[in-house]
């Protein structure tokens, strides 16, 4: 019986990407994406009103056409997490904290973000 090479495979997934491109440019770079490919289709979407939702951000164009990010939430978002007497470990009770922290701390209106992340957190 000849043994098993030890041969790595190297697997990746991809997902969400930002892009900033010119907008004649899109097509061009959509078709050859999606031709590298055949398993999955790449898609776009276009800013709208200067600002795009992506992933759990917000990035928008501020007046000099710099991009700035802001933290996004659905219209839906109801302030719900995680219940702090909850049977979780403590580990992932703190990252929630750490999460939220860190989305304030990354963006703009930091002090109105820590506000908001407190009093969610005392209604949990």
């Amino acid at each position: 019986m000849k043994a098993l090479s030890h041969a790595r495979v190297w697997k990746r997934y991809l997902g969400d990407r930002f892009l900033s491109i010119n907008r004649s440019r899109i097509g061009d770079l959509l078709q050859h994406n999606n031709n590298q490919q055949t398993a999955f289709l790449f898609y776009y979407e276009t800013e709208s009103e200067d600002k795009i939702a992506f992933l759990d951000t917000t990035v928008h164009r501020d007046m000099s056409g710099s991009l700035c990010k802001s933290v996004y939430r659905k219209l839906i978002h109801t302030v719900q997490y995680l219940a702090y007497d909850s049977h979780h470990p403590q580990s992932v009770k703190r990252g929630v904290v750490k999460c939220l922290y860190y989305k304030a701390h990354n963006g703009e209106r930091k002090i109105k973000k820590k506000q908001h992340i407190v009093r969610a957190l005392k209604h949990v």
